[in-house]
């Protein structure tokens, strides 16, 4: 049984869920989705990623204020290295958006 998204196909019907913080980034979810399943990248907390290299500003150990705890940058250089991983297989993303 496979599932069908628009044009994509998933072989496993299986979707990995996007979890914030650097559990679900480059690694797993293009691991997931080169696997036949649908990797979800996490969106949170990108201004962690490879110990703050995007945060342009950082307090004890923090990203500092939303601009780098969320780094656009970040969240690009994880599509990047996932697709790196996963090729043109399906790969999702999870975008948090909180009032």
């Amino acid at each position: 049984m496979s599932i069908k998204i628009g044009k994509h196909e998933i072989a496993h019907p299986i979707i990995q869920g996007g979890m914030g913080l650097g559990i679900s980034w480059d690694k797993l979810a293009g691991n997931v989705s080169l696997n036949g399943c649908l990797g979800v990248i996490s969106s949170v907390g990108t201004g962690y990623y490879e110990n703050l290299k995007f945060a342009k500003k950082s307090l004890d150990g923090r990203p500092y204020q939303s601009e780098n705890f969320y780094s656009k940058e970040a969240l690009f250089t994880i599509v990047q290295n996932a697709r790196k991983i996963c090729g043109d297989a399906p790969l999702g993303m999870n975008v948090m958006c909180a009032a």
